[in-house]
């Protein structure tokens, strides 16, 4: 809304946030210009504990990538989960480097 309203000269945001900000009316998309969409940014992930057992982690898995309950997921504002690895972040790392950002000072 800043950058809409001249408060600030650029902003950057989440593509599904500002999607629903222009759905409800929120945002004026003729009244801003995108001027990048990055690849996918891995969010919200959930982890469990390094030393349960194989077992105990697959069925943890599997719960949350067989969820079908619509109330659930709803819940969490998504449809799905998704399963991911270490190199989804990347791109994390990758914008940190060019902000010249330190991750190690940021533990």
């Amino acid at each position: 809304r800043a950058v809409q309203a001249g408060q600030i000269p650029a902003g950057a945001l989440s593509k599904p946030i500002l999607d629903n900000l222009i759905a409800k009316g929120t945002v004026d998309a003729n009244k801003i210009v995108q001027l990048e969409l990055s690849a996918p940014i891995p969010n919200y992930p959930i982890a469990m504990q390094g030393n349960l057992t194989p077992e105990l982690k697959a069925a943890i898995r599997a719960a949350f990538l067989e969820m079908k309950d619509a109330e659930i997921l709803k819940s969490f504002r998504i449809e799905a989960f998704a399963a991911t690895d270490d190199k989804a972040y990347d791109i994390l790392r990758d914008t940190a480097q060019i902000l010249k950002l330190d991750l190690g000072r940021m533990k």
